[in-house]
């Protein structure tokens, strides 16, 4: 397991060892996995997955990131990520249509989303700056709709080769690709059908 999630009301760490007293932001978000009406307010459903805990920006109190169709299906795809500070939560809502939580690098302090759709493909990399995620990277081809290599490729806006599309990400050495908390929810989840 690469990142830290919450099971059942429980908080369990990357190391796999379940933590019974948490730390007070941990505890807000179990609370609000808990919190039918907050998360219907938040996504504008009662779907939620992946969730998933992640000191983006390394300063020892750590995010909570969840997946959402938002009602709409894989086209209305969004990653939210809630900060935390002082007793109060910040959400932000990334879209990403037909896209997910890709990983994390630690040593850019950077995290990615990716996705596609007939033919095409993106990624794209936030930081978190003054609990606000700001974009540092993206890419975009359409190299699942030509057979013959006529894709076309591009990295932060800017067309580049096959190859230097290829060697984007290195910039940021390794990528932890966690799968989160796949179908983690909690035991409340089940009142909302």
């Amino acid at each position: 397991m690469l990142h830290d999630i919450i099971i059942d009301g429980y908080y369990l760490n990357s190391n796999g060892a379940y933590i019974n007293e948490p730390s007070e932001e941990i505890k807000k978000y179990e609370s609000l996995l808990s919190d039918k009406d907050w998360i219907k307010k938040t996504t504008n459903t009662t779907s939620i997955y992946n969730p998933i805990i992640l000191d983006i920006n390394q300063d020892g109190t750590s995010e909570m990131l969840f997946n959402s169709e938002c009602g709409l299906g894989l086209a209305g795809e969004s990653l939210f990520v809630v900060t935390y500070d002082n007793g109060n939560v910040n959400v932000e809502q990334i879209e990403n249509s037909h896209g997910d939580y890709y990983g994390y690098s630690s040593s850019e302090k950077v995290f990615f989303i990716c996705g596609g759709n007939q033919g095409n493909n993106y990624a794209r990399g936030y930081k978190l700056e003054n609990s606000k995620c700001k974009e540092v990277y993206s890419c975009w081809d359409n190299a699942g709709r030509f057979i013959n290599g006529d894709a076309t490729y591009y990295v932060n806006g800017q067309e580049v080769s096959k190859d230097e599309y290829d060697s984007s990400l290195k910039r940021f050495g390794k990528i932890d690709k966690g799968q989160g908390a796949e179908g983690i929810v909690t035991a409340n989840m089940d009142e909302f059908e």
